[in-house]
């Protein structure tokens, strides 16, 4: 992925020569190592230029690189190391390749830092600005909308280029002590402090005085941070600015999208995605699984528009990249075969869609093994797509699978107990009641551990009530109600609570009725009634109400006629 870096004083902002009639512009650089010693005999290039049209650096490592004629002070420009000679050199900084252009009328040679691959690098405060930088900046993916830190394995990448280990690398990260506004936002960024990071890196784009390049990455990492505390319109703002400097740089427009996404700026964000597709597509250098990620996000933003027929085509596409397995992490590729079975089950293909589910649970399953709980996780996933298809018979199988692998594992007793009550109901949906209420009071039982019942213990309740309804077991029913009344008056007193209480109290007077019990029925119907009055249930409670106690009336007067 493409990084965004700063050029500090390493990389001074530079000039593109303002061309006279007929001629092209051009960039002046100076290229040197990290001692500051010349490089001559490195020749670069910038994209949409043919680099051997421009010269090597001579011997005190100055060049000049010619830049398309379309070039205008201000927007940034792709700039490369074509060749170095015998020994490979790759650029220091700045670590994207983006230069921006200044003013035409300025003298300033562009200085380019160059670092011998191989080699291990003196770390100063600069290196540790620039390498955190890289790091943030290419570790920051999107997948399937959400934002992914990949940070820890970037790390290791660039760690391996200057012959540290990924512990030596992070301890200097860690330890800068600038006290620029920009500096300490990076390092905020690198270290997970994304609030902070918002007001240092806030405060360094106000700094009149702040070259391009970083007014360029500031705006970047400043909707970075703003993008993973939530503020989704704050970013999509960082965003357009970086976008208005480097209009062709795709990972910004990517990453305004995503925040287009976030605040449901659909439209917007599907014509960001597909600029960028457009340019990665035309890229020979393109990473085939940041390839994929693009078509996966732009696929993603078409489904919620509800254009499944339009997105498949990208999920197709993204999948049959992350299938080489010179290019696929599994872990993708799973994912992958998951949203080519949601985009199809969104098109109302559901054999198709549940053909390519069972591939991303082969995979998932391989991946992760077949007890690690987060496999459970597909596995209930999938059994509760069945149960809501009303495929009864598969959706039992797999919860079943899900229950055994988290029921040894106390960390996900939660997860089981839900589990347990999926299988409920769907035993339910089958009319098997017997086992539907062994699991719904497993449930119970598990829930009701240590004394703190709660909200968990009324849903299982309420749907021993809704099992106890089905087989006209009107004491049963009466019974959880009546746990569900009892449990709801001990919790803090609240309109929600007390609107609980008045609709539990119609059930139970209800399941007292149905039992034809109408002395005890009576008071608890008027009582329900009363309750209802104050919360202001609604007409429907009440008629309810009405209709039994009408009942019990005419019985009553059945019974006295001579």
């Amino acid at each position: 992925m493409t990084r965004f870096a700063v050029l500090g004083t390493l990389a001074i902002l530079g000039t593109a020569v303002h061309p006279l009639s007929g001629q092209q512009p051009k960039l002046k650089l100076q290229a040197s190592d990290l001692l500051n010693q010349p490089l001559p005999g490195i020749r670069f290039s910038v994209a949409g230029m043919d680099s051997s049209a421009s010269a090597p650096t001579n011997e005190f490592g100055k060049t000049a690189v010619l830049l398309p004629s379309t070039t205008k002070p201000g927007i940034a420009v792709e700039l490369a190391v074509a060749s170095s000679g015998d020994s490979k050199y790759v650029l220091f900084s700045p670590w994207n390749h983006i230069v921006v252009v200044p003013p035409f009328d300025s003298s300033i040679e562009v200085r380019v830092s160059l670092h011998k691959v191989g080699t291990k690098i003196t770390i100063g405060e600069l290196v540790i600005t620039t390498v955190a930088e890289r790091v943030v900046g290419s570790g920051f993916k999107v997948i399937n909308g959400a934002p992914k830190d990949d940070w820890k394995e970037n790390l290791a990448k660039v760690a391996r280029e200057y012959n540290l280990s990924p512990q030596q690398l992070d301890a200097e990260l860690r330890r800068s002590t600038s006290t620029d506004p920009y500096v300490r936002g990076v390092n905020a960024l690198y270290n997970g402090l994304y609030r902070e990071a918002v007001s240092l890196l806030s405060e360094a784009v106000k700094k009149p005085d702040l070259p391009l390049d970083r007014d360029l990455n500031a705006h970047v990492y400043l909707g970075h941070a703003q993008l993973r505390i939530s503020n989704y319109r704050e970013a999509a703002e960082a965003y357009r600015r970086a976008a208005a400097i480097a209009p062709n740089e795709p990972e910004v427009l990517n990453s305004l999208a995503v925040a287009l996404e976030r605040i449901s700026d659909l439209s917007g964000a599907e014509t960001q995605f597909r600029h960028v597709l457009e340019i990665k597509e035309k890229d020979a250098r393109a990473d085939p699984v940041e390839l994929a990620v693009v078509l996966t996000n732009l696929g993603s933003v078409l489904q919620r528009r509800q254009k499944c027929a339009d997105a498949e085509p990208y999920l197709m596409k993204a999948l049959n990249l992350l299938k080489d397995p010179m290019s696929r992490p599994e872990d993708r590729l799973a994912i992958a075969y998951g949203n080519v079975a949601e985009v199809k089950n969104c098109s109302g293909d559901y054999q198709g869609a549940d053909q390519y589910y069972q591939l991303e649970l082969s995979i998932w399953k391989q991946v992760m093994g077949p007890t690690h709980p987060s496999y459970a996780d597909k596995l209930y996933y999938y059994a509760l797509k069945k149960y809501r298809e009303s495929d009864y018979t598969t959706a039992e199988e797999y919860f079943k699978q899900a229950v055994a692998i988290w029921t040894p594992d106390p960390a996900r007793r939660s997860d089981m107990i839900l589990a347990f009550v999926m299988l409920g109901r769907t035993k339910l949906q089958t009319k098997d009641y017997a086992a539907a209420e062994e699991n719904f009071s497993r449930a119970l039982t598990e829930q009701s551990r240590g004394g703190d019942c709660g909200d968990g213990c009324i849903t299982i309740l309420a749907d021993l009530a809704d099992l106890y309804k089905a087989k006209a077991d009107w004491k049963g029913a009466e019974r959880s109600w009546a746990r569900i009344l009892d449990i709801r008056k001990t919790a803090p007193p609240s309109r929600t609570r007390d609107q609980g209480i008045a609709r539990d109290s119609v059930s139970l007077a209800v399941s007292v009725f149905n039992q034809d019990d109408y002395d005890r029925a009576e008071p608890l119907l008027k009582e329900a009634a009363s309750l209802s009055r104050e919360v202001n249930l609604g007409d429907q409670a009440l008629r309810t109400i009405q209709t039994a106690l009408d009942r019990i009336a005419a019985r009553r007067a059945d019974r006295i006629k001579p």
